[in-house]
């Protein structure tokens, strides 16, 4: 209990409003230092984002995309017109060579890019 109460409060500290929900939500929060928790607010940050906490809050799996695989992702969703939190996380979860098409491909929408990756899963399930 003490752990899970330090864990709260160490993201507390940090700005998140709700830590619990964060945790109901992420159970593997629990199991992530908060070293790193601060790192990927860190990187961010550096990428761009202009309230990493809030967009964490909204998608916490963020918190388990590699730095690397991030700034991939980033590098995306910072071309579109207008970025929601969500897309970030999506484009994050996607294979490897899916992300790496729809980032050589440059999309200017979410929509764009969602049809990039549709049809490249199409060729990789084949």
């Amino acid at each position: 209990i003490a752990n899970i109460e330090g864990k709260i409060s160490d993201l507390a500290r940090l700005g998140f409003a709700d830590p619990v929900k964060m945790i109901t939500s992420l159970p593997a929060i629990l199991g992530y230092a908060i070293a790193n928790i601060e790192g990927k607010i860190s990187d961010l940050a550096r990428l761009g984002f202009a309230d990493p906490v809030k967009m964490i809050t909204s998608l916490p799996a963020i918190l388990g995309c590699s730095a690397e695989r991030l700034a991939l992702a980033a590098g995306i969703v910072a071309r579109f017109d207008a970025v929601k939190p969500y897309m970030l996380g999506a484009i994050c979860r996607k294979r490897r060579a899916v992300i790496e098409t729809v980032a050589v491909a440059t999309p200017k929408t979410w929509a764009e890019a969602s049809r990039i990756s549709r049809r490249e899963y199409a060729k990789l399930d084949r």
